[in-house]
């Protein structure tokens, strides 16, 4: 009978990984940056250290609302754990829903996701989110939010991550941009539909590593802005065009020096860090996009620098996905230490390392109340 029960166990746990996926949105250092990865396909982001198992107690719960969700609530309350909320599932009464979550202690909520594009948040809902002084992640999408909440987003010490979807104008932009300016705390800055202009003279929080811009309106003076930034060591641009429309890059010093990765989904910005990467002697990782034309060009930049780069990617897929590219790809694989490979095949081994930690330093609600159940017959039986 015990066998039983561990079988039955088992076979829950591999039932409940897929809904994982992508749940925290926690963001993930980069193991290119951190230098703890290997240039080998199957071993790309593995180490020793993913092997241990985090206690239950010290697992985040990941809590999925739906429209029914007062025994969720319920189950949360018996236990101590770290909480991490999405709402993308939940589409009820939402002054109802923020009305409930003032009922769990706010200290241990730690990832949160407000995805509500058509919902306007309201002066209690944006205290209530003050309140979360231990909230480490924030995922945030809503039709609007009072004017000061960026700037007040100070208030929280431990925020180190934010992915935010503008509504794509450039006052919501600036307005965002500004009020981040002065937080202590943030490492890592998603950003998505925002429309960047050429005035940009707010400035980045001072600990900001990563900048990920995705579906972007860009200028030129926002590169020389991010790229700039001495803590800037990841730059992201990807699915982004410039509102410039023939604009020329005069500095052979757009990125400063020290930068690490670079993802750059622009031929015209691919093709100036082809042109300068000797002067980034620290860049490890670029993933570029280019023609099939450029493949000689790329072939002798890379080669012929003195860099270590430890991997080369390349977008445009599928149109490059030719037996031209597979064959340029197989020629410098491995050489120099370089990984080498399309972006969508190490955009794949990242995700799955990212959800398998995830699996890892999470619990879900379904979980807890399985291993409650468990528990509950052990003792009916003891007794």
């Amino acid at each position: 009978m015990r066998y039983y029960r561990i079988l039955f166990f088992c076979i829950f746990l591999l039932l409940c990984m897929p809904v994982f996926a992508g749940i925290l949105d926690f963001s993930i250092d980069c193991p290119v940056c951190n230098d703890d990865w290997f240039p080998t396909p199957l071993k790309l982001f593995i180490s020793e250290e993913d092997d241990q198992e985090k206690n239950i107690a010290e697992k985040v719960i990941f809590w999925q609302i739906q429209n029914n969700f007062e025994d969720d609530l319920e189950t949360i309350q018996n236990c101590d754990n770290r909480i991490s909320i999405s709402t993308l599932s939940y589409k009820g009464d939402k002054n109802k829903l923020f009305a409930k979550l003032l009922e769990i202690r706010s200290e241990r909520i730690v990832s949160l996701k407000i995805l509500f594009s058509n919902y306007s948040l309201t002066e209690e809902n944006m205290n209530w989110l003050l309140s979360l002084t231990n909230l480490e992640h924030l995922f945030i999408e809503v039709k609007k939010f009072p004017a000061d909440l960026p700037s007040k987003l100070i208030r929280l010490k431990k925020l180190r991550y934010i992915r935010y979807i503008s509504d794509g104008t450039k006052e919501s932009t600036r307005n965002f941009m500004s009020g981040i300016s002065q937080h202590t705390a943030l490492e890592h800055l998603k950003l998505c539909n925002m429309h960047f202009t050429k005035d940009v003279s707010w400035q980045l929080p001072a600990k900001i590593r990563t900048i990920d811009l995705d579906s972007c309106l860009l200028t030129l003076p926002l590169i020389e802005k991010i790229g700039s930034a001495v803590s800037v060591r990841h730059i992201v641009i990807f699915n982004s065009k410039f509102s410039e429309t023939d604009f020329e890059i005069k500095t052979d010093s757009l990125f400063h020096s020290q930068i690490r990765c670079l993802e750059i989904h622009d031929k015209k910005l691919s093709r100036y860090i082809l042109d300068n990467i000797d002067k980034l002697p620290k860049l490890k990782m670029f993933a570029m996009y280019v023609d099939q034309k450029d493949i000689t060009f790329v072939k002798s930049r890379i080669c012929n620098t003195k860099n270590i780069i430890r991997a080369l990617l390349f977008f445009n897929e599928p149109a490059i996905r030719t037996k031209i590219w597979d064959d340029f790809i197989k020629d410098i694989r491995f050489n120099h230490a370089i990984y080498v490979d399309y972006y969508s095949v190490w955009y794949n081994y990242r995700a799955n390392y990212e959800q398998f930690m995830e699996r890892k330093i999470s619990i879900s609600i379904s979980e807890i109340d399985f291993l409650n159940k468990v528990k509950t017959n052990k003792i009916i039986q003891l007794n």
